[in-house]
């Protein structure tokens, strides 16, 4: 993780297989034609993502950018966030002037009593924090999801060019107010070329869209400013349009209602990232969304090609109705070492299985499929194979959060999401994952004298769970004794660190909050990495530093003997067709059986006992690096 490229695209290649990752930057050397010097060979930059096809077939290539600057860490103490206190001054009986609110360091509880509604509290600070500041130019922010307003106001400032402050809420958006010295230094939104600040057209929606709309948004007309002169004058200039009217965002039921401002601070004093993607957005969705799902794809994407693999590496497209041993048997079992980052795994595409295999597939109701679709499984009736079909176009598009409705079918629908029907493994290039059954699971629990499987984390944890219990249907743990083995799935609470801390706070909580578990004896520790993230639904939550913080999970727990399941590599192919409420964040399907595959795998495979393997994987991980 020494190499930070400065722009993160993701990469897919969607065919017989499917590999995924991200482009790194290639220098190619051309020779300069109009020169016999050699010296002067011409140096190209362009994005390279390496892959090696097994099976032969069509493939799709798309690549999406999502941000800039994406590794960039954060610090919560340079937002210095500080309270802000009001107080109303009121003139003497001689002087006509009406009543005024000044911010200061003082409260007066009395002065919330006053018949002043808080819309107007709301924007006379803020124009008196102009004042005092001498900002002649402010403006509101519309979050699309601001739930920690402090990180995310500082954040916007940050990379608001020309931003000197930031105030919660703001004059008339409910989320903040950012402050510049002169509208001509709000760079984001100021025209050079007609002189003129652009602001924010509040008629645009994705509920009501029209295609009439969006050539009169992607076309910048170039023109004179004597040809423009009437337009200027009118102030029918913009071309910035929301994806939700005002009207529609009051009508949203959790939408906040207007507040005193209780909090101001300043942008920090260190490089920020930006999300450049079409996916959710904190600070974009609504300000300044793709007007086009696919805005994001580079140029070129969607191109198919033919691949032809070489007789005697290509591999034979079977599924044994049994074990995946049987057909991968010239394999070694995969151990934890195989769990590193940037291993050869591919997603691998098999014939949808028959009904009278796996029988009718059918939705699971009773793990709460009503929100997000899963089909059901009995592994004491179907072989385990069965587990991995899904109809994934009719997973993740119900909401749950206010602001969702308004986007959630605004989504990229790729030609893997399209096809609908899905039956497919993740699998490693080198090595199998053993697909255990109930009675492979059950005589695993008994071998191991196993008394408990307890997931930990947050929303992640909670959506492994679902699957998990699918799998454990009808197995049943031994009793618990001094002597049986409880086993932890830990998803470290990311993304809500990624989103909440640094990493040297992060690093800190690793070493304080987990202890050494090298002597331990009924204790078996397993941890998921954090997942490919494609949006940017709270500030700081992106891909790059998802791969930093598994990073660092990796090379601080593992030598305590936690045991790691690499998640981020697994979940990047689905990041865009399985993930809730199209969040780009809460990826379900394929990748959470993959990851809970490969924790039963190494749970049962006596080769993946703690032994230095485990120590041995994090060197290999800092090899690559």
């Amino acid at each position: 993780m020494d190499y930070h490229p400065p722009l993160t695209m993701w990469v897919r290649a969607n065919g017989p297989e499917i590999y995924t990752g991200t482009a790194l930057p290639h220098i190619f050397v051309t020779p300069d034609h109009n020169n016999n010097n050699s010296n002067n060979n011409r140096h190209r930059c362009a994005w390279r993502y390496n892959f090696r096809p097994r099976k032969s077939g069509e493939y799709s290539i798309y690549v999406k950018v999502l941000t800039f600057n994406g590794f960039a860490d954060w610090t919560y103490g340079k937002c210095n966030a500080q309270s802000l206190s009001w107080e109303l001054v009121t003139p003497s009986s001689n002087d006509n002037t009406t009543n005024t609110i000044i911010a200061s360091n003082t409260t007066d509880d009395d002065n919330k009593k006053m018949n002043l509604t808080n819309s107007e509290i709301q924007a006379a600070i803020v124009q008196e924090l102009a004042t005092q500041g001498n900002f002649s130019h402010h403006r509101g922010l519309m979050a699309f999801k601001n739930y920690d307003k402090i990180p995310s106001c500082c954040e916007a400032c940050t990379r608001a060019r020309g931003c000197k402050l930031w105030s919660i809420p703001g004059e008339v958006d409910p989320e903040c107010e950012l402050y510049f010295d002169r509208v001509e230094d709000d760079l984001d939104f100021w025209d050079d070329d007609n002189g003129k600040y652009l602001g924010r057209d509040r008629t645009y929606s994705y509920v009501g869209q029209r295609k009439s709309d969006f050539p009169i948004v992607r076309t910048r007309r170039r023109r004179s400013l004597a040809a423009r002169s009437d337009e200027m004058k009118s102030n029918d200039v913009s071309r910035r349009k929301l994806a939700v009217q005002r009207n529609q965002v009051n009508l949203l039921w959790k939408w906040p209602s207007p507040q005193i401002p209780d909090t101001y601070g300043y942008p920090r004093d260190e490089p920020a990232s930006d999300f450049i993607g079409c996916g959710w957005s904190c600070l974009k969705s609504f300000e300044s969304p793709c007007h086009y799902p696919s805005d994001d794809l580079i140029f070129g994407s969607g191109k198919r090609i033919n691949i032809t693999v070489v007789t005697a590496d290509e591999e034979v497209d079977e599924l044994s109705t049994n074990n995946i041993t049987e057909y991968d048997g010239n394999k070694r079992a995969c151990s934890l070492i195989d769990e590193s980052f940037g291993t050869k795994g591919r997603w691998v595409k098999y014939p949808f299985p028959d009904d009278s295999v796996c029988g009718p597939i059918e939705r699971d109701y009773a793990n709460d499929g009503a929100r997000n679709y899963m089909p059901k499984y009995n592994g004491t009736k179907m072989p385990p194979h069965c587990w991995h079909r899904d109809n994934i176009d009719q997973c993740c598009n119900l909401c749950v959060e206010p602001g969702c409705k308004f986007i959630v079918d605004h989504r990229w629908i790729s030609d893997l999401r399209r096809a609908g029907k899905w039956f497919g493994m993740w699998e490693h290039v080198d090595c199998y994952h053993n697909d255990l059954s109930s009675a492979d699971i059950q005589q695993c629990i008994n071998r191991r004298n196993i008394s408990s499987i307890e997931l930990k984390g947050a929303s992640v944890s909670e959506i492994l769970k679902r699957y998990i219990l699918q799998k454990l249907n009808g197995i049943k743990m031994v009793e618990s004794t001094p002597d049986s083995l409880d086993i932890v799935l830990d998803t470290l609470k990311m993304p809500h660190v990624i989103w909440h801390k640094s990493l040297e706070e992060f690093r800190n909580e690793l070493d304080t909050t987990y202890v050494d578990l090298n002597d331990t004896t009924n204790r078996e520790y397993y941890f998921v990495t954090g997942y490919y993230y494609s949006s940017e639904r709270e500030p700081h939550v992106s891909a790059d530093r998802s791969l930093q913080f598994s990073h660092l999970a990796a090379e601080t727990l593992i030598p305590k003997g936690y045991k790691m399941i690499n998640a981020f590599d697994v979940t990047a192919a689905f990041t865009f067709d399985t993930d809730a409420q199209n969040d780009g964040l809460h990826i379900n399907g394929p990748p959470n059986r993959a990851i809970i595959t490969k924790f039963f795998h190494h749970l049962c495979d006596p080769a993946n006992d703690w032994n230095e393997h485990n120590k041995s994987m994090v060197a290999n991980d800092n090899d690559k690096d």
